[in-house]
Order: structure tokens, then sequence, then C-alpha cells
């Protein structure tokens, strides 16, 4: 095997090969991770314990408070606007829902249009699955392995959607599978990127839309954004089309595309190892319950039933499992599928390739060179 080691200091570990080993011919699934169901009941109740001690305790030990200098500058306070998506049960009679109506001001930006004047001309991706034969690790160029071993903290970012996403080392050392336990997981920053940038190209004649990875994990966790859907966010509202994709991922763990054909009320799955369609895992079991309820809801809440002429009382979503090459399984590329099924699927192509493998691999490599070379740094 050859190897090369690269010390990363950002993912705490004390070094990692430079090639990430897969298996030529056989592929291998993914162990699979037994997550334990608990009773929405029983979690309530243990968390209303937890606060009542804490509440206890709070009261017991009181801090003096402390005289700040009259010349002390003022820190004002922030909250985090971080959406904590927890799965509720579909088995709750009444649930609240919290509908956001109007967007942060960040999202009155088309998606299109780049705020960075500086930046006129974008090469669109091109998908090309040639490679040396036989590789079964992603072929890093000399000038990106180089930067990646100096360490240095630059941040970048990408001169299409919002431009408001940076990244670091991090992302390209993910791309390049050389992350810790040389795994290559994408993140959300490597979707949210890939969807901005499907949104630059679409052509205007199309039936689709596609969101953002945080679009599921909101809805199933109750809260229902509708600047993913009323034209905001994006350009196009779901009004407008057929077909929408959305990225679901079990953190940490596993990514999957899904697709609403919101006329024929049908979720197709796209699942590389499939997971969804197995109910091996219960985190997939439990999204598939909650699931229809949810999407149902943000459709009617958000006028897009209505727009369409169809009644909520009889929209009932079905499954379906659509067949997918299956991933390799040393290293996690669930994420590169999605971005594969992704791109073919808004171009009507068919998803079979002639090795997942190695077309699993030559995406890392496009998509590593095609970030690299439209990066700008952050000043």
């Amino acid at each position: 095997m050859e190897g090369e080691h690269i010390n990363d200091k950002d993912a705490d570990t004390e070094g990692f090969a430079a090639e990430m080993v897969v298996p030529a011919c056989n592929l291998v699934n993914k162990q699979d991770t037994t997550v334990s169901y608990q009773h929405s009941e029983a979690i309530a109740y243990n968390s209303l314990k937890r606060k009542k001690k804490k509440k206890r305790c709070c009261t017991a030990v009181k801090s003096e408070p402390v005289d700040q200098p009259s010349n002390a500058p003022y820190v004002p306070k922030t909250r985090s606007m971080t959406i904590k998506a927890v799965v509720l049960s579909p088995m709750v009679a009444e649930e609240k829902v919290v509908i956001s109506q109007k967007p942060v001001p960040n999202f009155h930006k088309p998606v299109t249009r780049s705020s960075k004047p500086s930046i006129t001309s974008l090469e669109p991706f091109q998908e090309d699955l040639s490679r040396p034969i036989a590789r079964t690790t992603v072929n890093v160029p000399e000038h990106i392995r180089m930067f990646l071993k100096e360490f240095k903290p630059s941040k970048y970012w990408f001169p299409w959607g919002r431009c408001d996403i940076h990244v670091d080392r991090r992302f390209w050392l993910a791309l390049a599978g050389l992350d810790t336990f040389k795994k290559g997981r994408l993140s959300d920053n490597h979707l949210d990127l890939w969807v901005n940038l499907l949104w630059r190209f679409r052509p205007k004649k199309v039936d689709w839309a596609v969101v953002s990875p945080h679009f599921s994990q909101a809805i199933l966790g109750g809260v229902f954004p509708t600047y993913y859907s009323d034209g905001v966010r994006y350009p196009v509202p779901w009004k407008d089309v057929e077909r929408v994709f959305f990225p679901v991922n079990e953190l940490d763990k596993h990514w999957c595309l899904a697709e609403l054909h919101i006329t024929t009320v049908v979720v197709t799955f796209y699942d590389s190892l499939g997971l969804v369609k197995s109910n091996r895992r219960s985190w997939w079991r439990t999204m598939k319950k909650d699931l229809p309820l949810r999407l149902i809801s943000y459709l009617n809440e958000c006028g897009v039933l209505k727009s369409k002429s169809v009644s909520i009382d009889t929209y009932d979503i079905s499954y379906d499992f659509a067949r997918v090459p299956g991933q390799g399984g040393l290293f996690g590329d669930c994420g590169v599928w999605v971005f594969i099924c992704l791109y073919r699927l808004c171009r009507n192509q068919p998803l079979e390739v002639q090795d997942p493998v190695q077309g699993a691999l030559a995406y890392c490599e496009r998509m590593l060179d095609y970030y690299w070379e439209n990066k700008v740094e952050t000043k």
C-alpha cells in the first residue's frame, strides 16, 4: 500500500495516511449501528426532572454580583439562532408547529446572484469519471498536498450563491479523503455549496427545485421555514415546480437524497446504502414515520397545496426506493453519491455507473479540482 502521512491538527488526531483503501472488486457495506429508541414521554419526563434539579441548585447557590468599573466597555449579549433538529413523534395528537413567516435579512438575496461583483465568469461543473485504472484512493494534486501540509489558517469562499459560506483546511481534507480516520465525510457546507451551484446553472424550463440539507433537519424538528419554498431563499417557488430534491442526514452517520413529487404525492429515496428501505436503524424508521406528516403540514402552511388546487384531506404521501449504485464500504462516500444523484437527476440522466467505487473517487477528484480553481481567499 502506498502511504503518506500528513498531520491533521484540526481533526484532533496524531496523523493520518494520505490514501484510502477501498476494495477493487467487492463492495462492502458499512457496519450497521443499532440506535436504541426511547419513548417521547420518557424523554420529556427525564428532561423535566433535570430542569427541576437544576433549578433547585441554582436557587441554593447564588453568586454575588460583581460591580464593573464605570469605564468598562459594554459587551452586548447574543443568542444562538441555531435550530436544534429534534425528531418529534407523529403519535402526538396536537403539535405546536413553528412557522417562520419572515426570513432573516440574508435570505432576501437571490441565490443565483453573486454579492461579489469582482467575479464575472464561472464555468459550470463538468462530470468526468475518467481516472487512473485500479487506483483506490483520491488522486490529490501536488499543490493541494502542499497546502494541506502547511497548516495555514486561511479561509475561502466561492463565487456563487450568497457567498457567505467560508471554509478552511478541513473542507479540502474531506474531499481528498484525508480527514479524521480517512473517511472523507462531507459536511453541510459541501452539500450547501453544491445545491447553490446547481441553482447557479439551473435552466429556466425545468420542473425541479433543490434545497439545503438544513431543510429536512428543520421540518423533522417541527420548524417550517417558508423561505425555502416561497421564492425568497431560492429564485423559483415550489408552486412553479413539480419535483423538489432535498438531502436527508442521520447526523455524523449517513447521507441520502429524497425527491418529493408534489402532484403524485410520492417521496423517492436515493440511498447508496439502502438504510432507508431496510429499517435496520431506528433513526431511519422514525424519520419515515414522521416525514409524511411534516411534509404535508409544511406544504399546506406554505400555500403550495392551495396553489396546485390540492386538498389536504386527500393528500397522502407514499414512499418509493430507487435503485442506486452501492457505495464502497471503507470510506464515507454517501455524501458523494448525493452529489452524483443530484447532478444526474437534475439533467434527467441515468444513475448507473460501470464501477461505483471508481465513480465516487473520480467525483471527489473533479470536485476537489473545481472548488480549488474557483476559491477566493477571505481577506
